[in-house]
């Protein structure tokens, strides 16, 4: 099994208006990156990684008052996970 990554570091904590609960109820599995980053923004991480034929990439997002995960296979989204304060 081949394994490749990278991680990309994006913007500092700061109010990120678009990362709210309701804004990630939005994100349903099978969702695009593009679509992603139209409801919720740029993320504030992003590691990728290359297992054999399947790429999985991880977008991270936090602010003040949130921390989401949003997790990909194939430009396809297969989980997500975020806590509100």
């Amino acid at each position: 099994m081949l394994f490749t990554g990278n991680v990309i570091t994006g913007c500092s904590k700061t109010g990120n208006e678009k990362l709210t609960a309701s804004n990630l109820d939005r994100v349903t599995v099978g969702m695009k990156k593009i679509e992603v980053k139209a409801i919720l923004g740029e993320a504030e991480k992003v590691e990728t990684g290359q297992f054999t034929l399947l790429e999985k990439t991880t977008y991270y997002y936090e602010s003040r008052k949130a921390k989401v995960t949003v997790t990909f296979l194939n430009d396809a989204v297969v989980s997500k996970e975020g806590s509100f304060n």
